[in-house]
């Protein structure tokens, strides 16, 4: 099994290479049929929709001189709004099939992409010169489709980075409940603080001076083992560095968040109590002042990977969720446990 892990891993990479080299650019007004190495690539991350679940395409836009790939989900109908998800930091949309596919299970059409220096997007490998290049990515992103077909009411997922990315977005445009895009938005773990960040700091300016970039280690953000595996040996897309200028770059924005002027909107917070990723503790805090009005979900065994975790926890938050999204046109379709457990067994 594992030896036919490795050849299919090896495989996969050739085929991600031609798709991001023959990407084409995004269509805001219609989903483009993939191609069939599109879709092979989309089937080896467990991403590619069956003909009775919905559609998908993948394309590219251009931000900050970079070609950003661009995914659209479309389920069947009825089509009951749109959810823009976030990925985390080494993430790419590939990993997200479970929360992908939970929301296209509920009727919402799920736009992702793939942040500048992650998956098939260009940029350097896992860095940034500045988070508002993420932020400007999104803003890019929304305002592209304010004058599309895009079905509303539109909503927000993001994981990790991607949550700070959109609180950043929120308080950024000091956005409020008229004038917000989302009706609702959701942070999974977001990120303000990591954990021990006053080393961190520390280790960053000795290190500086030498080296451009550190070995990236991994850690145990997940309880679903096989998650932890995917990604450390059979995932292509995967950075294997942690560039300093992305510290750098952490340092810089985590200040000014401290400092933005609270909002009035009520994002939903999950946040696992095992989370050793970042100071969630510090980070709940900081995000209650920031959004007084916000809703907290803990998930007291939960680690900080929550769009990879366990299928129960993953159960029980996005549940949550939907709950909270409050979407009137249908009623939520309940996923089944079973269901769950069956969804994994097909896919990694």
């Amino acid at each position: 099994m594992i030896d036919h892990q490795i050849k299919a891993a090896g495989k996969i990479s050739g085929s991600l290479e031609i798709m991001k080299a023959q990407l084409r650019p995004l269509d805001l007004h219609s989903l483009q049929i993939p191609t069939d190495n599109e879709k092979e690539c989309l089937d080896y991350y467990g991403l590619l929709l069956a003909p009775e679940e919905g559609k998908q395409s993948v394309g590219f836009f251009e931000s900050d001189q970079e070609r950003l790939a661009c995914y659209r989900f479309q389920p069947k109908n009825p089509v009951r709004g749109s959810c823009f998800v976030m990925h985390g930091y080494y993430d790419h949309v590939g990993i997200y099939s479970h929360v992908v596919k939970y929301l296209v299970q509920q009727g919402l059409e799920v736009i992702a992409f793939d942040l500048p220096g992650h998956g098939l997007s260009t940029g350097p490998r896992a860095s940034i010169h500045d988070f508002a290049q993420y932020r400007s990515a999104l803003e890019l992103l929304i305002s592209s489709f304010e004058e599309t077909q895009l079905p509303r009411p539109w909503y927000a997922v993001g994981q990790s980075t991607g949550a700070g990315i959109l609180a950043d977005y929120l308080l950024t445009h000091e956005l409020d409940e008229k004038n917000c895009p989302f009706v609702q938005t959701a942070f999974l773990a977001p990120l303000l603080r990591p954990r021990r960040w006053p080393m961190a700091k520390l280790a960053y300016y000795a290190v500086r001076p030498f080296s451009k970039a550190l070995k990236r280690s991994y850690s145990r953000n997940s309880s679903d083992w096989k998650f932890l595996d995917f990604v450390r040996f059979y995932d292509p897309l995967q950075p294997r560095t942690l560039p300093l200028a992305w510290v750098g770059a952490l340092m810089r924005w985590i200040p000014r968040m401290l400092k933005a002027r609270p909002s009035s909107l009520a994002p939903l917070i999950v946040q696992g109590e095992m989370d050793t990723t970042v100071d969630w503790r510090f980070n709940n805090q900081a995000y209650a002042k920031l959004f007084p009005n916000r809703k907290l979900f803990l998930l007291p065994k939960a680690g900080h990977h929550l769009a990879n975790e366990a299928a129960a926890y993953r159960k029980q938050y996005m549940d949550w969720i939907i709950q909270n999204f409050k979407i009137e046109q249908a009623p939520v379709r309940k996923i089944t446990e079973q269901e769950i457990s069956k969804k994994e067994s097909e896919t990694r």
